[in-house]
């Protein structure tokens, strides 16, 4: 490869002894060497072949400007107007103003389960601006304290531990933001438990009703009790009963409530069991009571996720919220 001086080529080198820009002939010389030099380089410029990038080259180069293209593309956009907020093209900006990713039914109720019968209850766990609350993926730290606790572990002992578990708002908080979020840090969704579903709802999630018995609860359903909890809706059973996933004392876990006619061993309590006892042996052996009373069913106020609509921030293309509890657990379980 060929190298040219720019300064030899637009001006003159003198050779040594050659006289300098002191000497009298200085002006006739540096015109008439400044036009051999630019001839030349001229007649180089049209006998050289073109001078290409090797393809090794060529290729990292490619490579990194795709990689910097794409880590444009996918790195979260930031508002600094919008606030748990629309903007005109319908994208959804948490409370520190970072875009959200839109999601499914189905990835939202498969975040649900991942600290499932590794978590447990702890009152205040995930609040205090706690790091965990805003971070992807399940804390090793939880999963360690779960298995220094026996059956008798009573969470009244472990107040203010926010880092060892969840309560039931810190653990629908870190849920919708691993719903949410691929990155660390973002902004936070825990708060008070009675006032999720309907600010969920305002923020245009979703519609919300206040509290009744209802007979319409779909999968991802948030619910919010006034006297202070929250679950979500895994599915409905024929009999009226819900398979829920929540933290309650002892922890995280999937719960079955009663029948709308009040029976306990209702068939949402047998699938609680079955999947309980199957997926999370460690879990079951300490804490058997898979069972939720009439309350869960009657008590509670109801965020139902809005659905491929021009602003939603969530989907459903499995078309889980037209499928019962069994169907739905299968699905999640991958069976």
């Amino acid at each position: 490869m060929l190298h040219f001086c720019y300064y030899c080529v637009t001006n003159v080198c003198y050779p040594d002894g050659a006289g300098g820009p002191d000497s009298g002939g200085e002006r006739i010389m540096k015109r008439t060497l400044s036009v051999k030099a630019i001839a030349a380089a001229l007649i180089l410029s049209l006998i050289l072949p073109v001078m290409t990038v090797p393809a090794d080259e060529a290729g990292a180069d490619a490579q990194t400007d795709t990689a910097v293209n794409t880590a444009a593309d996918t790195a979260p956009e930031k508002s600094k107007t919008i606030r748990n907020g629309y903007d005109e093209d319908g994208n959804f900006y948490d409370s520190k103003g970072y875009r959200i990713q839109k999601s499914t039914i189905r990835h939202l109720l498969e975040v649900a389960l991942q600290p499932v019968g590794k978590t447990v209850y702890v009152w205040g766990g995930g609040w205090g601006g706690v790091p965990e609350a805003t971070t992807v993926g399940v804390s090793p730290r939880w999963e360690q304290f779960f298995k220094q606790q026996t059956s008798s572990y009573d969470y009244r002992t472990t107040r203010y531990q926010a880092h060892d578990g969840l309560d039931c708002s810190g653990f629908v908080g870190w849920v919708m933001y691993n719903t949410f979020n691929t990155e660390d840090g973002h902004g936070s969704y825990v708060m008070l438990a009675q006032v999720m579903a309907k600010t969920f709802s305002n923020w245009g999630w979703g519609s919300y009703r206040t509290a009744r018995k209802f007979k319409s609860q779909k999968p991802g359903d948030v619910m919010s009790l006034a006297a202070g909890h929250v679950y979500i809706v895994i599915g409905r059973c024929s009999d009226g009963s819900l398979v829920i996933v929540h933290s309650s004392p002892k922890g995280v876990m999937i719960n079955g409530t009663v029948s709308r006619k009040g029976k306990k061993k209702s068939k949402a309590w047998k699938l609680a069991k079955k999947y309980m006892k199957k997926y999370y042996p460690e879990w079951y052996s300490k804490f058997k009571d898979v069972s939720r009373g009439m309350a869960y069913l009657k008590s509670y106020s109801k965020m139902s996720w809005y659905i491929d609509t021009p602003n939603s921030v969530m989907s459903d293309p499995e078309g889980l919220r037209g499928m019962n509890a069994a169907q739905v657990l299968k699905v999640i379980f991958h069976e």
